[in-house]
């Protein structure tokens, strides 16, 4: 069985890889003209991934994914403005 410390440390690199896979998709917007400068979003899932290093707990865990849920929605749908899909993430659950 998985300690504590390694499932929650397991937990972190999934919502890191989210986070990246959210930055690669926002990238992709901007450079085919879906998006202007998403400069504050981009800098919002920066945040994100750069928080995740000092996090402790779960409930603070919940707030990175729930900030980034948001993020995820909200380039889905311009994706889907365009007519491309997206998948949609796997996000852990604590």
């Amino acid at each position: 069985m998985e300690s504590k410390n390694v499932k929650f440390l397991k937990i972190k690199e999934d919502i890191l890889d989210n986070l990246d896979i959210l930055i690669f998709n926002l990238e992709n917007c901007v450079d085919a003209g879906m998006l202007d400068d998403g400069s504050a979003i981009y800098n919002t899932l920066e945040d994100l991934s750069d928080q995740i290093n000092s996090i402790d707990t779960n409930e603070e865990l919940e707030e990175i994914i729930s900030q980034a849920k948001i993020i995820e929605r909200q380039i889905d749908g311009w994706m889907a403005t365009q007519g491309q899909t997206s998948i949609s993430l796997t996000w852990p659950t604590l």
